[in-house]
């Protein structure tokens, strides 16, 4: 689903800002694009080539492939993560983990994002992570991550 919504964020450089302005405004989009009674707003990732290249920095370099951060087993230990002692009765129902992309200024003609339709995917065209040693500490925490492979 493709939605312009203006931002009141004035840096997606400034944690505390993205915090503060960013994740409600996640928040109310999901809510009206999905009907959803509740949304929680969690964890996000900076992407910027230049910046990422900066000794020290803590932006990330664009992906180049699409992923998906969660599956059927690392999302419900996100909740329990996130929702603590609710996070039993939540899962008694109906729940997404979705993920929301907006470029930081401008239209994106770099390193663009998109999935498949659902119905296309086969198991064949996924790939589960991690295949290398340095995503071990991100299954410690979160579970496994999926990304798309091209069979053309």
């Amino acid at each position: 689903m493709l939605l312009r919504q203006q931002s009141a964020v004035k840096s997606f450089y400034d944690e505390d800002e993205i915090k503060s302005v960013y994740y409600p405004e996640c928040e109310h989009v999901m809510k009206e694009a999905t009907g959803a009674t509740r949304v929680v707003a969690f964890d996000h990732i900076v992407r910027n080539a230049a910046m990422a290249a900066l000794e020290g920095s803590c932006i990330k370099i664009p992906a180049k492939r699409v992923y998906n951060d969660y599956t059927a087993w690392s999302s419900p230990k996100q909740a329990h993560d996130l929702m603590g002692d609710e996070a039993e009765e939540l899962l008694k129902h109906r729940f997404a983990i979705i993920n929301l992309w907006r470029p930081i200024r401008g239209p994106v003609v770099e390193s663009p994002s998109d999935a498949p339709p659902r119905e296309s995917l086969e198991v064949r065209t996924l790939v589960f992570y991690p295949p290398d040693a340095w995503r071990a500490v991100f299954v410690a925490q979160r579970g496994r991550a999926i990304a798309y492979r091209s069979l053309v």
